[in-house]
């Protein structure tokens, strides 16, 4: 293996959250010497690779004692003719379900106190939250209930939350493998009525993910468009829970 291509093999890792930089946890990008560690997601995989073969790694046994570890990573299905994520409407309803959880993940913190949460690891702890307040995303997408506008006070959209909060909800949760796809099923949801755009205040700059979807799987309205901006952790980008179907 060429050193390109290794570096293009990490820069991969990052991309599906399998990995991360230890000492800048918001850097997204692999660098030669920088030094890395495995994710929650990427020690799930590895414990079901390792169970899966029968391979014994006693050595890692402290690893996984001691490190947090995603218990609830949903494996999506894949066509085996290109590997690329099976688009239907029951499993899209099924990854809709787990997306937006038994009921509303709200959430009363800031963005910075958010963002330090999701940054917040056993070696960086982020300050104590607030008595009565949680900040799990294992029970969904973290969600902001704004109120109506008073002009329009049964608009219905209560439950709001970023485009690049859910891309990372998606990849940290799934086996979603980067921003890329996360944008694709995204798309999707607002193709199936699942979600729609609220509000983009920012614009399209170089590096954004643009996602057109226009035809596959059954059901939904003929045509949606995802935008996702990479350069922020949170953007101006607001999506609104539709599906009445879900459990909200």
């Amino acid at each position: 293996m060429s050193r390109e291509m290794a570096r293009g093999v990490g820069q991969h890792l990052i991309d599906a959250h399998l990995i991360e930089c230890a000492t800048d946890l918001s850097s997204g990008v692999f660098k030669e010497r920088g030094l890395f560690m495995l994710t929650p997601k990427g020690l799930h995989i590895l414990e079901r690779f390792i169970t899966k073969n029968g391979i014994a790694a006693d050595h890692l046994l402290r690893v996984f004692a001691t490190q947090p570890i995603c218990m609830k990573l949903l494996h999506l299905e894949r066509r085996t003719q290109d590997d690329e994520i099976l688009v239907t409407k029951n499993v899209f309803e099924v990854l809709f379900r787990r997306f937006v959880g038994r009921g509303p993940n709200v959430s009363r913190l800031s963005d910075d106190e958010l963002l330090a949460q999701y940054h917040s690891r056993p070696h960086s702890k982020a300050a104590p939250l607030p008595p009565h307040e949680e900040c799990d995303r294992t029970l969904g997408i973290i969600v902001r209930k704004l109120p109506a506008p008073a002009h329009d006070p049964k608009s219905g959209h209560e439950y709001h939350f970023t485009a690049m909060s859910a891309v990372d909800w998606l990849i940290d949760f799934t086996t979603i493998v980067g921003i890329e796809e996360a944008a694709e099923v995204l798309g999707q949801f607002v193709r199936y009525g699942y979600i729609c755009l609220v509000a983009d205040k920012g614009k399209i700059k170089e590096g954004n993910v643009v996602v057109t979807v226009r035809a596959g799987g059954a059901g939904g309205g003929a045509g949606a468009i995802m935008v996702s901006k990479t350069a922020l952790p949170f953007d101006p980008l607001l999506f609104d829970v539709l599906c009445a179907e879900a459990p909200l």
